[in-house]
């Protein structure tokens, strides 16, 4: 196991889960200190496994430290086991499955076909594809050390269930080859999505078919025809309310997808209809079928929305819930969601007219070493750091923090002449005399204005209107 995969899948519990745990794993006369590593990594004492480390490999102990570890993940993962059992319908399948293979061993066979039945009835509603490959061979297994069973029957369930699989499998060689080849596979991918089925596929290939419909052309730069897959998607899903109510993941996907290609493009119509649908999906047992990146995609996508449409109080109340998520004891959120949701924090509250809280955020970024995630939101938020410590009268800043910023964008490749040009502007403000500072901003915002500067400004309009704030400093 790597050194943090046991931080992950501790962060990885909902509340619930890890009640069960600490209930079920107490007995009396058992050792507890597998419980004292998880309560040390749950409780945030340890943070990474050099702290871990440090707290549970003392004297004797560092030659069990691999092993405490290890148990305390088997144990993680056994729990989880058992209380997912009846969840899924992957699960409940898999379970059943393993009655029969018990009742088979015993010769108990009509108590086996019982739960063979009841296996391939829930394989069928859920479309579990390479589970009824399995259920056909029990049944074929069956048929042969019990006659009255018909062995025509196993063979015709597994001759239309690899039908059903090479459906899906053809739709999913497609998306290989377009992921491996973007530009040279868009004409083979528009052929093959082209010509109709010869059958009636799965529901899971319809959907699988109309993702690769939306791609394929959001790769050619068609959004009408990208935005009209991902209506027929979100259409053909909510035909089928059940699958919604089994996996609100991918209706949410489908979702965020039509959102973002709207924001993209700036038409505002109809993104609130599509939120309004989500929060109903993350009702009850349903919010757990979310992944965190699903959710957290969502909780950006709405606040881009309020933050594009000019809705400060609507940004402020979703910045409130996203903080408590974000702050949930124990989780474990990737990086570049961090990076993202801190910067949309800081542009919303200078939006709002208030500087120091938008400092406060970007310096949430600035303080924690990152690495290679985002790196060009951490260089925006750099640049954006001297726009507020000049507002906020730190002049003295400035004279300092140019030269570090220029190397951290020079490092990453982002030290373009836009970039040079607002590095060089703040350390003139730096060691000019106030009075002398509108002539700066003059001749710089004079500066931005030329080509190919000016188109470059565009593409960062995104991040911050670096022209409208020069316009707004210049007398």
């Amino acid at each position: 196991m790597k050194k943090e995969a046991l931080f992950d899948l501790i962060g990885s519990l909902s509340a619930g889960e890890k009640k069960y745990f600490r209930l079920s794993s107490t007995h009396p006369g058992k050792s507890t200190r597998y419980l004292e590593l998880f309560d040390a990594i749950e409780s945030g004492r340890a943070r990474n496994d050099k702290e871990l480390r440090s707290q549970f490999s003392a004297g004797s102990e560092e030659s069990q430290f691999h092993v405490l570890k290890n148990y305390l993940a088997e144990s993680l993962l056994k729990r989880l086991r058992e209380l997912n059992a009846e969840g899924s319908p992957t699960a409940r399948i898999l379970s059943l499955l393993g009655e029969v293979e018990i009742l088979f061993d015993k010769e108990l066979f009509d108590l086996c076909l019982e739960r063979l039945r009841k296996a391939e009835t829930l394989a069928v509603r859920h479309e579990c594809l390479a589970l009824l490959c399995e259920i056909a061979s029990w049944k074929r297994a069956l048929a042969l050390s019990h006659p009255e069973q018909g062995l025509m029957e196993a063979v015709d369930l597994e001759t239309k269930t690899l039908s059903d699989l090479k459906a899906v499998n053809r739709y999913w060689g497609l998306s290989a080859i377009m992921a491996a080849d973007p530009v040279g596979a868009t004409d083979l991918v528009g052929l093959a999505l082209r010509r109709r089925p010869d059958r009636l596929e799965p529901d899971k290939a319809t959907v699988l078919r109309h993702h690769l419909t939306y791609a394929h052309h959001l790769m050619r730069g068609q959004v009408t025809q990208a935005e009209t897959g991902l209506e027929s998607l979100i259409a053909f899903m909510e035909s089928r309310p059940d699958r919604i109510a089994e996996d609100p993941g991918s209706y949410a996907t489908a979702l965020s997808n039509l959102i973002a290609l709207r924001l993209q493009e700036r038409r505002w119509e109809g993104i609130a209809d599509l939120f309004a649908k989500i929060p109903r999906l993350a009702d009850g047992t349903a919010a757990r079928k979310f992944s965190r990146r699903t959710r957290l995609r969502l909780y950006n996508l709405e606040l881009e929305y309020y933050r594009d449409r000019g809705l400060p109080a609507e940004a402020r109340a979703l910045m409130g819930e996203i903080v408590d998520y974000l702050e949930t004891p124990g989780a474990r959120f990737p990086n570049d969601y961090r990076i993202l949701f801190h910067y949309q924090f800081a542009c919303l509250h200078y939006m709002d007219g208030d500087r120091k809280e938008a400092l406060r955020w970007i310096n949430a970024i600035l303080s924690e070493e990152y690495g290679g995630n985002r790196t060009e939101l951490q260089a925006h938020a750099r640049l954006l750091s001297l726009a507020l410590h000049y507002e906020l009268g730190n002049l003295t800043v400035l004279r300092y923090a140019v030269d570090g910023y220029r190397r951290y964008l020079k490092k990453n490749g982002m030290l373009d002449a836009p970039a040079i040009r607002i590095l060089r502007l703040f350390a003139n403000i730096g060691a000019a005399v106030p009075k002398k500072h509108g002539e700066i901003f003059s001749k710089a915002r004079e500066h931005l204005s030329r080509d190919p500067e000016a188109r470059t400004f565009k593409k960062w309009a995104d991040y911050f209107d670096w022209p409208a704030w020069l316009t707004k400093q210049a007398p």
